[in-house]
C-alpha cells in the first residue's frame, strides 16, 4: 500500500536513508552523525505539502519498506513545471517489485499535479536506478564525472541525470 507519509513515519524514513548511507554509493551523505537530523528536517518540509508530497510504501503487516517524495529541482519561477523524484527502500526489501510499484504511482501524482517533467538525480554506477528509471522511460539527459565525494569510502562519484516529459 502507498499513501502519505506523516509525522509519525519519518523516524521510519531516516532509518532507510540511513542503510543507503552507510551502504554508499546511493546518495552523496556518508556516514556521520548529523546526517539523520539534517535529513529528517528535510523530510518534515513535504509532510502536508500538496505541492511537494511524500508517500511511504507499506508491506502486508503495514511496516514501512519505503518512500519517494517530489522536490522543486531549483528555486528559480522557470523551473516550477519541472519536479525532482526520490526513492529509497529497505535495503531488505529490495528486488521485490517495490520499485516498479512506487514510480509508477509517483509520476501518476506528478501528472496529476500538473507537472511537465521529472528529473532523477543517481549514482551513475547504480545500476538497479537506472534500470527502474529507464523501465519507466526516462533518459539520461545529463551526466556530472567525479563531481561528489564520500570521504568515508575516499571516493569519487559520477552524477547521472535522468529525465522523463510528463505530458
Amino acid at each position: 500500500m502507498i499513501r502519505l507519509a506523516n509525522l509519525n513515519d519519518l523516524s521510519r524514513l531516516v532509518d532507510i536513508y540511513y542503510q543507503s548511507v552507510e551502504k554508499g554509493g546511493i546518495t552523496a551523505d556518508w556516514a556521520t552523525p548529523d546526517v539523520p537530523v539534517a535529513y529528517l528536517n528535510n523530510l518534515s518540509t513535504h509532510i502536508n505539502n500538496p505541492q511537494y508530497p511524500l508517500y511511504v510504501i507499506e508491506d502486508e503487516a503495514k511496516n514501512i519498506i519505503g518512500y519517494s517524495y517530489l522536490a522543486p529541482t531549483r528555486q528559480r519561477a522557470g523551473w516550477k513545471n519541472t519536479v525532482e523524484i526520490t526513492y529509497y527502500f529497505d535495503l531488505n526489501h529490495v528486488g521485490r517489485g517495490l520499485g516498479s510499484k512506487m514510480l509508477a504511482f509517483i509520476i501518476d501524482e506528478a501528472t496529476r499535479l500538473g507537472y511537465r517533467s521529472l528529473l532523477a538525480t543517481i549514482h551513475a554506477k547504480n545500476e538497479a536506478s537506472a534500470a527502474l528509471l529507464k523501465k519507466f522511460k526516462f533518459d539520461q539527459w545529463g551526466f556530472y564525472p567525479e563531481v561528489v565525494y564520500n570521504a568515508h569510502l575516499d571516493q569519487w562519484f559520477d552524477i547521472g541525470i535522468f529525465g522523463r516529459k510528463l505530458n
